[in-house]
């Protein structure tokens, strides 16, 4: 998202699913970046893949003006999340930070 190779929905969505997977203790992303979850609770019940393909173009229209509306009312606050999340991706797997796949 920081270097624009995809739309904030779909970082969104990407960042919570990872964080999900995280062999980590409980913990509470909702609370800990609420942009980020506020923006993947809303944008989640969208079509994707062969749902998406199976809609019509003016569904597919609708969906994608609801989505677009919904990112710009968020982006702000996602992306000053960002750097809290990679900075603690970067301590806890180091692995990942010298991949260069977090920035």
């Amino acid at each position: 998202m920081q270097q624009q190779q995809c739309n904030v929905s779909e970082g969104t969505i990407r960042i919570c699913r990872l964080l999900r997977a995280l062999p980590e203790e409980a913990r509470d992303y909702a609370g800990e970046y609420p942009a980020i979850h506020t923006l993947f609770t809303e944008v989640s019940g969208f079509a994707i893949l062969e749902d998406r393909k199976a809609l019509s173009k003016q569904q597919r229209f609708n969906e994608d003006k609801a989505r677009e509306a919904i990112e710009e009312q968020h982006e702000t606050p996602v992306l000053k999340e960002l750097p809290a999340i990679i900075a603690y991706c970067e301590e806890r797997y180091p692995q990942l930070a010298n991949s260069r796949t977090l920035s």
